[in-house]
């Protein structure tokens, strides 16, 4: 049973965080009871003292018989039972209590990192799927725009040239509405590949990366639980026949938590299927309005210096990314050989790794390996994104830039409001 496919959900989701709020009282529980326990084993071996004292103002008796003898073995066992009890008592408290403790902190802990990271990871593909649609409704608009102040530069052209100043201030807006069009699809085409990558990274690395690191910090803390359980066993178990009895039906209750198979109820209950991808595609209605081709980046003299400045900025982050991977990696081997190392050294008789230790190396493994996966996610972006905007400008070779307006705009308008709008940029 893995997160990582079986609770990509929203309620899977809410459903973890409930079932780790309830661990969490449970563990609140045992650490009330523990205190309390410790109290009277305390004063049972308080009272117990107070028997061996009395037994002791006997003093010698002229005469030693057998059951003097017996009584003098009991006197003095249940002085041994006296430091034994407090003995243990003081373990309780500083041992299994403190152990008690930090396991509720970590708890605690990884139940808000996993809220923090699953929101850091919606929230991102939220921002990005609103992104999208707000270009694609900034597209619509200014092709509207343009056609507007194209239908009225042409009208104004069929008049003659004696409008001429009307003309030149029609002509340079509509210069601005187009180059405005051109940018705002680049700008569209990029989000609509950055945001269908990032769905798939989410439903397809990212979430389940982060779900099954969950359940293996979950399935540690499992087993640490279980290790408190142990020794509360060992501290408080003694040795009567009543007490074997009863501490038989605890210990099997206990020897019956495996880590392995601690979700398997919970994940058969909260069961959802895992996150679809939504398609974000180009709307073709808006390059039939633009005359542009669809999902094709515009190279021409309104956009090639704005393709330059972000061809050369996504370069930069790639060549940081790809350091960052290329240390990430080397950190990832380092674990992996203290784990190793570890495994050698702490593998009990049937094989498997049951040191504590152990466990949390693994769970800081898989950390690293996570913060790897997310690295890799992002140089997979970056190399889209420079795909996108290097294609165009190798198409274009050395061949003239094309113009970025119809033949009958001014060349050199169009050069003006290019650079202008890289300014404003």
């Amino acid at each position: 049973m893995a997160f990582g496919t079986e609770l990509q959900g929203r309620s899977s989701h809410m459903a973890l965080l409930g079932v780790q709020d309830c661990e969490l009282r449970l563990l609140e529980n045992i650490k009330k009871c523990l205190l309390h326990r410790i109290k009277c084993d305390q004063d049972y071996a308080t009272s117990l003292e107070g028997f061996v004292a009395t037994a002791y103002k006997l003093g010698p008796l002229e005469y030693t018989t057998p059951v003097h003898q017996a009584w003098t073995v009991v006197v003095k066992e249940t002085d041994a039972l006296v430091r034994l009890l407090r003995e243990n008592a003081d373990k309780l408290r500083v041992q299994t209590l403190e152990r008690v403790v930090q396991v509720i902190t970590e708890k605690k802990n990884t139940k808000k990192t996993y809220t923090d990271d699953r929101n850091k990871l919606d929230s991102e593909l939220t921002r990005l799927q609103d992104e999208c649609n707000r270009l694609r409704g900034e597209y619509e608009r200014r092709v509207v725009k343009m056609q507007q102040h194209k239908a009225k530069y042409d009208e104004l052209l069929k008049r003659g040239g004696k409008h001429a100043v009307k003309q030149e201030e029609l002509r340079n807006k509509y210069v601005s509405c187009v180059s405005k069009v051109h940018n705002v699809n680049n700008d569209y085409v990029m989000a609509l590949n950055e945001v269908n990558l990032y769905q798939q990274q989410y439903t397809c690395v990212s979430l389940p990366a982060l779900l099954d690191l969950q359940q293996r910090v979950q399935e540690t803390l499992v087993q640490r639980s279980k290790e408190i359980l142990d020794e509360y066993i060992r501290l408080t178990d003694c040795a009567g026949v009543n007490f074997v009895n009863l501490h038989e039906k605890i210990r099997s209750a206990v020897d019956m938590v495996d880590c392995r198979t601690e979700y398997k109820e919970f994940v058969n209950a909260n069961r959802t299927q895992p996150i679809t991808c939504t398609t974000f595609e180009f709307q073709t209605e808006l390059s039939k309005m633009s005359s542009l081709l669809p999902n094709k980046i515009v190279i021409d003299s309104l956009t090639i210096d704005n393709i330059r400045q972000r061809g050369t900025s996504c370069n930069d982050q790639l060549d940081r990314c790809r350091q960052r991977i290329s240390a990430k990696k080397q950190e990832v081997s380092e674990c992996e050989e203290r784990l190793s190392n570890n495994l050698t050294n702490h593998t009990g008789p049937d094989g498997e790794a049951n040191n504590s230790e152990v466990m949390q190396q693994k769970v800081a493994l898989h950390m690293l390996k996570r913060e790897l996966l997310d690295l890799h996610n992002l140089e997979e972006k970056l190399v889209l994104l420079v795909s996108l905007l290097s294609k165009p400008l190798e198409q274009l070779g050395n061949e003239k830039i094309p113009s970025g307006l119809h033949d009958d705009v001014d060349i050199i308008s169009v050069c003006i409001y290019s650079v202008l709008f890289c300014l404003m940029k």
